[in-house]
């Protein structure tokens, strides 16, 4: 009886923990713009407002589960709600099922939330999953949420989830599920052939070719943009008879081996050779600026360019003097007199012509005066 009473109080100092997080969790979920158009009583939430996230199963309805569900979910999208890319609906979904899986497995409450209903949650979906990593990923996240905020009954050993995941003595296997089919391998490389079709060589055709071309990587191999890009110079290499592409996952990590698909080796091993060739120029000028050479080109050329300058401030420098000699000699001709004019002599308008070479021809008065 004793027992049954200390687990009851247990109990209620949970269930007063979650209704203070619960009443923080409702003021912020008000504030939450993915959100828009759901309540915080409702079954399920409109994420972004077009997927559904159920915070029990379907036809379930225990208050306790789901209020530590909202508790959960609103904390997840608290915490990211500046950060720059968006929380996809699948990483929602994903979240939400963690309550989901322990209360399939007779999880009822907050006090049933313990060593052993995670172990068998835990088996629940390595047995429902053909490749359960990424469900047991969620399921650990939401088992150290409850630890922060102290919401388990005692904490507990987590399982990890690096040897779930498909692996062969080389690294990571692709999943057959996702491989893409010959179809769009197909439409790929006739994408390629479209921009070969109007291949110039400008540095235009060329990026055109290295997009068509990294879609063989990211769909082949399912890689990521940024794996792609950090692919090495010599990525492909065969061990044991089988063609793999080393892949660095991690920055500061050794890349792993990652198996390329029989349809995808062809247009793989033709689209590195064809990136070696777009890109061997632009691999030399790096190489010449990481060993210092082209430093000296650089030296060089700006030596050039100011020898250039000097060259052409000297050619204009000598057609300036030479523009002003002849100014000078054109206006020594034009104020030069005709003949001698004394000091004191007066002359008369009319007859300035026979001292000034510029003097006006005009007889009339008026038109010498304005002249």
């Amino acid at each position: 009886m004793q027992n049954i009473m200390a687990q009851d109080i247990l109990h209620e100092e949970l269930r007063i923990k979650l209704s203070r997080l619960a009443s923080k969790a409702e003021e912020r979920f008000s504030k939450l713009s993915c959100f828009n158009g759901s309540t915080w009583e409702d079954f399920s939430w409109l994420y972004n407002g077009r997927h559904n996230v159920y915070l029990l199963a379907r036809g379930e309805t225990n208050a306790e589960l789901m209020l530590l569900n909202k508790v959960f979910l609103v904390s997840y999208l608290w915490d990211r709600r500046a950060d720059h890319k968006v929380v996809s609906a699948g990483r929602v979904m994903d979240l939400s099922a963690a309550v989901k899986y322990m209360a399939a497995q007779g999880v009822v409450n907050l006090r049933g939330l313990d060593q052993s209903s995670y172990m068998t949650t835990f088996k629940y979906i390595q047995a429902r999953y053909k490749s359960p990593a990424g469900a047991c990923r969620v399921l650990n996240y939401f088992i150290k949420f409850i630890f922060n905020y102290s919401l388990a009954v005692s904490n507990f050993d987590l399982i990890g989830t690096q040897d779930l995941q498909e692996k062969d003595k080389y690294g990571r296997v692709a999943l057959e599920d996702k491989l893409p089919l010959p179809e769009l391998v197909k439409a790929i490389i006739a994408l390629k052939w479209a921009v070969q079709e109007q291949w110039d060589g400008s540095f235009r055709a060329q990026m055109d070719m290295l997009s068509v071309l990294t879609q063989a990587f990211q769909y082949g191999l399912g890689l990521r943009i940024g794996e792609v890009l950090r692919l090495p110079k010599n990525c492909l290499v065969t061990i044991n008879g089988e063609l793999y592409c080393r892949v660095w996952t991690e920055k500061g990590s050794e890349p792993i081996a990652r198996y390329v698909p029989t349809i995808w080796r062809a247009a793989l091993c033709e689209a590195v050779l064809r990136i070696d060739a777009i890109c061997e120029p632009y691999r030399k000028r790096a190489l010449s600026i990481e060993d210092g050479s082209y430093a000296e080109t650089l030296d060089y050329r700006f030596q050039g360019r100011t020898e250039a300058i000097d060259r052409h401030v000297e050619s204009a420098l000598d057609s300036l003097s030479k523009k002003i000699e002849s100014n000078v000699s054109a206006s020594e001709r034009q104020l030069r007199l005709l003949k001698y004019l004394p000091d004191e002599e007066f002359v008369e308008l009319k007859n300035l012509r026979e001292y000034l070479p510029f003097a006006s021809k005009s007889q009339d008065s008026n038109s010498l005066l304005n002249s």
